[in-house]
């Protein structure tokens, strides 16, 4: 028998760690490909909440501006979003930030400034929509 022709045996103790070692390598990417899925799903959800608002900032110079259908859409994205967010494990990371330096950073949204009492209000509204008591019935929110 030629070399090439050699069966290799491999101890099953060898084996055992090796099929162990494999298993635990295909369970961390398993966990890892499911937390990219819900972080994706998380941006896309904030993606839609952003495209739902820009809509409203570019409809309310018409002269017949009404909000309630804007405001239906970004209701059920800014739900879809606190879901995504809890979902994604990120609802600490958001309950730790500080509030004032959120608002510095972000507070200007295609060259207009975001007053202060806007910001706290939609804080308001995500903190609600995470807690799961966002009002269903959008007569409150009129602007």
């Amino acid at each position: 028998m030629s070399r090439n022709n050699r069966k290799v045996i491999v101890p099953a103790d060898i084996q055992a760690r090796a099929d162990a070692a494999l298993s635990e390598q295909r369970a961390k990417s398993r966990q890892a490909s499911e937390a990219a899925e819900r972080n994706e799903h998380c941006r896309e959800s904030v993606r839609a909440y952003c495209r739902a608002t820009e809509a409203l900032w570019r409809a309310e110079f018409s002269a017949s501006f009404d909000p309630k259908p804007f405001l239906k859409a970004i209701h059920k994205s800014l739900v879809e979003a606190c879901n995504a967010l809890v979902k994604a494990g990120r609802l600490e990371v958001w309950q730790g930030l500080d509030p004032d330096e959120v608002y510095s950073r972000n507070r200007y949204v295609n060259h207009r400034e975001m007053l202060r009492p806007a910001y706290d209000w939609a804080r308001d509204l995500f903190d609600f929509g995470c807690n799961g008591s966002l009002p269903l019935n959008l007569s409150p929110w009129h602007l």
